[in-house]
């Protein structure tokens, strides 16, 4: 609770904070940072191989991102998901998530949006790893945006990358059982021109 507090109590003093925060913080910039990295990682690439090996890391993020989702909702129904989020019971919080975010109505624990975005960048980082560190920054940015809002206790952002990191490393094992059927899509794929 003092490591919350003392990032929530700088909500609102610090206009330069607050504006990298309300960026980081909503569902539109991170989400669509994310999304463009993995279209240009589907693409790019200085060699064939490196490309398929590419492709196959963005096609273990989607299922990586299926399972977090998946692990997310299931967390969500449980005893732990109860607990209310720091907007709700702290008065700063309160008026710190009214000004940088909107109060979300599901459950606070664990993070949905750190665990999409680890599950992205754990898939991304073992095939291009500058890429994969820079999707991961870009994912801690957000999660501690989220609690200097006030819409998440640091506890609910760990647990959301180590749900995103699992499911990713879950996905990659999973692809490895069904090489075929990766094979298959990425066959497709170049066939329909868009691989």
């Amino acid at each position: 609770m003092a490591l919350f507090h003392a990032i929530n109590r700088m909500a609102g003093d610090h206009w330069l904070l607050d504006w990298v925060a309300r960026a980081f913080v909503g569902d539109y910039f991170v989400p669509v940072v994310l999304s463009l990295s993995l279209l240009a990682l589907w693409f790019a690439a200085k060699t064939a191989y490196r490309r398929e090996r590419q492709q196959r890391a963005v096609i273990a993020g989607a299922i990586a991102v299926a399972i977090a989702n998946m692990a997310v909702v299931i967390l969500n129904g449980t005893e732990w998901a109860l607990r209310p989020r720091p907007f709700d019971i702290d008065p700063h919080a309160a008026r710190s998530a009214v000004a940088l975010f909107y109060a979300p109505p599901d459950p606070s624990f664990p993070s949905n949006s750190m665990a999409v975005g680890f599950a992205l960048a754990v898939s991304i980082v073992r095939v291009n790893r500058p890429f994969g560190i820079a999707m991961g920054l870009i994912a801690t940015l957000m999660g501690v945006s989220r609690v200097y809002a006030g819409v998440h206790f640091p506890v609910d952002i760990v647990a959301g990358a180590a749900i995103g990191s699992l499911a990713s490393l879950l996905a990659i094992t999973l692809l490895r059982f069904m090489e075929p059927v990766t094979a298959g899509i990425l066959r497709l794929a170049q066939r329909l021109y868009i691989a």
